[in-house]
């Protein structure tokens, strides 16, 4: 896993690929790393083939849903990060954390959806600071 992170973070996504691909035992560290390093292009056609395949042999876990939901801002897809974040919390029984309800507010913020962004911002059952903010 620390071979395919480094190669994820230094921005050699075809070689982790190669690399992923050939591991026998995919563990929830590699799966994330890749839904992070898919993420960080924006490549949210690939993190979802990526999820679909990975809940077969893995449950995902929040950093999952962090990656995929970053995926969503870049590309603004709405429609998707929602289903994402209900199906984290029915699917997968993951309770939102600030973070992803932050992640969501940036896609929302990002496609333009102010208004609903500043509803959740102050709906979430979390406390918002001024970081929450920037």
């Amino acid at each position: 896993s620390a071979t395919l992170s480094a190669y994820t973070q230094n921005g050699h996504l075809d070689m982790a690929n190669r690399i992923f691909l050939t591991m026998p035992d995919k563990d929830l560290i590699s799966w994330d790393t890749m839904l992070a390093a898919y993420s960080r292009i924006g490549a949210i056609s690939r993190a979802l083939d990526a999820l679909q395949t990975m809940v077969t042999t893995n449950t995902p876990d929040g950093a999952s849903l962090t990656a995929l939901l970053t995926s969503c801002a870049h590309k603004g897809t709405i429609a998707i990060a929602r289903d994402l974040f209900v199906s984290f919390q029915f699917d997968h029984s993951i309770k939102p954390s600030k973070q992803h309800y932050l992640c969501m507010i940036g896609v929302l913020v990002q496609s333009r959806y102010i208004q609903d962004a500043e509803n959740l911002l102050w709906e979430m059952p979390y406390y918002p600071d001024s970081m929450d903010w920037k």
